[in-house]
């Protein structure tokens, strides 16, 4: 009987010291694998790791996407001011786990420490409740760097989610659009011949103007940022928002692949020596990160989102059947019911319209690639 009263006073003093310890915080997410820049002007947020998933929200070319879980090879779970959602890895550029980046975030538990340096056994600058909204300042490895009170420390990813963008609104974006003026002009790593080739482009190449001066401009496309001589570029004069001139990346892949017209037909060509029509589309593709099947057939029946002639926009791929049974030509669709494409031996790459009889009377199908 004493025993057993002495275990009643054991049980009764352990729970009043649990009452005096304080709530400590549960985790209400995964911590973020890192962060990582959009490659290019609209890609897309989708619900769900797949091309027919709906689309969320579109991130323009060097925004921070952060990305939460790396789903697989092809997907991650992404967060975009707000939005949560899965992007292709193939629209992801420079992915790394310390970064620099503006949004606004809330915490997601209560108690939740706000440390020094990220990590957990370094000194707590406060202590925060559910709901606490802070200004996210970067995120290092796994922790975002915040701001708030006075204080700059930081919160574990898992206990934080981005809200919205820094100051609401997305700023105004000021770039400019130009394109190439010359034949084979060279990108250039800094703003001097003497400097190493980034990439060499054809006429007509549309590139974003970040920046000006010496006679060279500060130029941005596909993943790289170097220098063209400004002689070699055509600016449009005046302050034109880059997203109001062949902004998204579906523009992009479709001016990028109009820049072939009067290449030479191919049959089996992918390079811009020579194109057959799925060459064509698979070349262009590439250059923007995106894997299609080589042959017509197979960009149809494996790449992509089936999607109504309706809908088209540019870099979209189209589709056409001479036997009305299967896949026998494809082409890239640049907007204004035209389509670019490599038609025969005879013309080579050139733009057609949709609604002349005969490619309306070809007409098969159309899909959906970014």
């Amino acid at each position: 009987m004493k025993i057993a009263k002495q275990i009643v006073v054991f049980i009764l003093l352990v729970s009043i010291c649990v009452s005096m310890v304080p709530m400590t915080a549960s985790a209400s997410g995964t911590i973020a694998w890192g962060a990582a820049n959009a490659s290019g002007d609209g890609v897309r947020i989708r619900s769900g790791p797949g091309l027919d998933k709906s689309v969320l929200t579109h991130v323009n070319r060097g925004e921070v996407i952060v990305i939460l879980e790396r789903t697989n090879s092809e997907w991650n779970k992404v967060s975009f001011h707000g939005t949560v959602g899965y992007v292709s890895v193939s629209l992801l550029e420079n992915p790394r786990k310390v970064i620099n980046f503006t949004a606004q975030g809330s915490i997601t538990g209560n108690n939740v420490n706000m440390r020094s340096k990220p990590d957990t056994s370094s000194s707590i600058l406060g202590t925060y409740t559910l709901g606490t909204v802070m200004t996210i300042i970067g995120l290092n490895e796994g922790w975002y760097k915040v701001q708030s009170g006075g204080n700059t420390g930081y919160v574990r990813s898992d206990f934080m989610q981005i809200t919205s963008r820094s100051g609401g609104t997305a700023p105004a974006n000021t770039t400019k659009q130009g394109s190439i003026a010359g034949s084979n002009v060279n990108m250039r790593a800094k703003p001097d011949t003497s400097s190493s080739i980034l990439g060499t482009y054809r006429s007509g190449t549309i590139m974003t103007v970040i920046g000006e001066g010496n006679g060279w401009y500060n130029v941005q496309y596909d993943g790289k940022t170097g220098y063209i001589r400004a002689d070699l570029l055509q600016v449009p004069p005046g302050s034109t928002p880059a997203a109001s001139t062949a902004s998204s990346l579906g523009q992009q892949i479709a001016d990028f692949a109009k820049s072939f017209t009067g290449s030479r037909y191919v049959y089996g060509g992918s390079s811009p020596s020579g194109f057959d029509c799925s060459g064509l589309v698979s070349y262009v593709c590439k250059q923007f990160g995106i894997s299609v099947t080589r042959r017509a057939s197979g960009q149809y029946s494996d790449n992509g989102v089936h999607i109504k002639k309706s809908e088209l926009v540019p870099g979209d791929l189209v589709f056409f059947s001479s036997n009305g049974r299967s896949v026998t030509h494809v082409g890239i669709y640049i907007g204004n019911n035209k389509f670019v494409h490599a038609s025969n031996t005879r013309v080579g790459v050139v733009v057609s319209d949709l609604g002349s009889s005969y490619y309306t009377r070809v007409w098969f199908g159309a899909k959906r690639i970014i």
